[in-house]
């Protein structure tokens, strides 16, 4: 069975990220015969990463995410940009924490204010 994991670096709850993730989820889950999707939210690790950060130790739901991104077959990463680059929590998640490796199949998308508008109708 294929693995995909989505990773979603929103910075609110609910998410115009979050949501595009998830439609991106069920367009992969639909598009592959077997495939199990994993959903990763980078808001909800926040604290573990900034003590990953600090320590270089993993909490236990980050050390879970890390995991999942090395096993995963493929990723969807999506993140919200800002002044024209990705957001501070993908930032500091890729800068060495996901560790995402070039070498995987990987969908790399943003939203913006007018996809946002976009996605909620």
């Amino acid at each position: 069975m294929t693995s995909v994991v989505v990773v979603s670096a929103g910075l609110s709850n609910p998410s115009s990220t979050r949501l595009l993730a998830d439609r991106l989820a069920a367009a992969t889950t639909q598009a592959l015969e077997e495939v199990d999707v994993t959903t990763v939210e980078l808001r909800d690790l926040a604290h573990e990463l900034t003590d990953h950060l600090l320590t270089g130790f993993p909490g236990p739901h980050l050390a879970a995410a890390i995991d999942a991104v090395r096993r995963a077959d493929g990723l969807v990463v999506v993140t919200p940009v800002f002044s024209a680059s990705y957001s501070g929590l993908f930032m500091t998640s890729r800068g060495g924490t996901l560790k995402i490796p070039r070498r995987k199949r990987s969908l790399v998308t943003h939203s913006s204010p007018i996809q946002e508008e976009a996605i909620a109708a």
